[in-house]
């Protein structure tokens, strides 16, 4: 895998940074369930835009929230690994960046389950880069947002209303 190094101004000095280790790192933090150590890359409040979705993350809660309820969507699909890649040159401005990443999700037996494309928009804060965007361009399970309750809470997204049972509506019927 090339390195795709991103490096910004940090004072006189620069910070170099292997995108595609730290990539994989995360993925791997998250599919081990890791999200404490995920949520230490993020300054808040931090967007996440699922197609015409957006998600805001108020705190480190809501994040770790969300990316619990986002792993058991890759888990219930079968989700072992994700394999990660830095997908052309990251964009540096002064203390921003932003990086493209593609990510394949296999299964145990190493078949692939989906791909996603993702990307990040980070701002050194404190000196240290933080992830204050991401934007999925493309998710493999897109109903899966408004279906898992935690995702759509954050989301904004209407539940559907169960209908009322045969019973009821029986009654209703009867009374008109």
């Amino acid at each position: 895998m090339p390195l795709a190094a991103i490096s910004f101004p940090l004072g006189a000095a620069s910070v170099c940074i292997d995108a595609n280790r730290e990539a994989n790192r995360m993925m791997d933090r998250l599919v081990r369930g890791a999200f404490g150590d995920i949520a230490r890359l993020y300054a808040f409040p931090a967007a996440v835009y699922f197609g015409k979705h957006l998600i805001v993350l108020k705190g480190r809660q809501d994040l770790i929230r969300a990316l619990s309820a986002y792993r058991s969507i890759l888990i219930t699909a079968g989700l072992s690994l994700i394999g990660t890649e830095v997908i052309g040159k990251p964009m540096t401005e002064r203390d921003r960046f932003t990086v493209s990443v593609a990510n394949t999700y296999f299964a145990v037996d190493g078949s692939e389950i989906g791909k996603s494309q993702v990307r990040y928009f980070v701002q050194r804060e404190g000196g240290a880069p933080k992830i204050r965007l991401v934007e999925y361009v493309h998710w493999p399970f897109p109903d899966q947002l408004a279906q898992h309750p935690v995702l759509a809470a954050l989301a904004g997204v209407p539940r559907p209303q169960p209908a009322a049972p045969a019973s009821a509506r029986r009654a209703v019927e009867i009374v008109h």
